[in-house]
């Protein structure tokens, strides 16, 4: 339910659903997070800097708190919001990776984020890497690359963390498996 009515506009971007109950979700206008109750109304919207590129959204605590990890495969970058639409941080290309001399071909797609912090970042849209960074957001290590073989990528396109079994999963879009 849109306030005034109108459209949405393209809602690619996933949801996610918060302690309250809201319902967080992206779309690729000037109202980049859309905040709504349960029954579908809107609440609030924020993030017009994110306009055009938010792919995913990852709600996850850290320390007690609530925070959006958004990835923005536009924008080259992962931003890291509190739940009230304030920034925290935003993540670039890690170059310190060794695998972007053109910074410009890093597109985000995913974030899957550890109970301590710790985050993994899909490449989906650029090199078909993933990449790890510990709680303060500082690169670590590459997991993965391009191809068809086990441990290699091709559009990995959403991941998530297991806790339970420790593990990373990973849907890997063009080569047709998780």
């Amino acid at each position: 339910q849109w306030p005034g009515g109108g459209d949405l506009g393209n809602t690619h971007g996933g949801f996610a659903f918060d302690r309250k109950g809201r319902i967080l979700f992206s779309t690729d206008s000037e109202h980049a997070i859309v905040v709504a109750d349960p029954s579908g109304q809107v609440l609030e919207t924020w993030g017009p800097e994110l306009r055009g590129g938010v792919h995913s959204i990852c709600l996850a605590e850290v320390n007690g708190e609530e925070q959006l990890f958004l990835p923005h495969h536009a924008g080259a970058k992962v931003y890291r919001y509190s739940i009230d639409g304030q920034k925290i941080a935003e993540y670039g290309p890690p170059t310190e990776s060794g695998h972007y001399d053109d910074p410009s071909r890093f597109h985000p797609t995913s974030v899957a984020v550890r109970p301590d912090g710790s985050f993994f970042v899909a490449d989906g849209y650029g090199l078909s890497l993933i990449h790890a960074y510990d709680a303060e957001g500082v690169y670590q290590m590459t997991i993965g690359s391009r191809g068809t073989e086990p441990g290699q990528f091709q559009t990995p396109h959403g991941i998530f963390w297991d806790e339970q079994d420790q593990v990373l999963v990973v849907a890997d879009r063009e080569n047709h498996r998780v």
